[in-house]
């Protein structure tokens, strides 16, 4: 199989009453429960494609929250070589708030 792409919009933003202490308003953190989502779409991609080669991420809270368990699972230390991971300034979901 060639290099598959795969683009996962980040999950459900928390809500501004719901912010913790020191939040910023204009980049919330993820919403309750939808790290775990995205940890389970995490296990059902790599059943269906392997494992990630690269994972890019914007530097914005949702989707760093949305990427963690993927980044975690493989990230840069993980075997020989490992899965890089870049965080971008630039990419993210137009319209998105991000």
């Amino acid at each position: 199989m060639g290099r598959l792409q795969i683009w996962i919009p980040h999950g459900k933003k928390m809500a501004v009453k719901d912010l913790p202490p020191g939040s910023d308003p204009a980049h919330p953190p993820l919403a309750p429960g939808e790290e775990e989502k995205a940890a389970l779409l995490t296990d059902e991609l790599v059943q269906k494609y392997g494992e990630p080669a690269i994972i890019f991420t914007s530097p914005m809270a949702r989707c760093l929250g949305t990427a963690k368990k993927a980044i975690e699972r493989f990230g840069q230390h993980y075997k020989q070589g490992g899965v890089l991971v870049v965080t971008l300034n630039t990419l993210c979901q137009p319209d998105s708030g991000d």
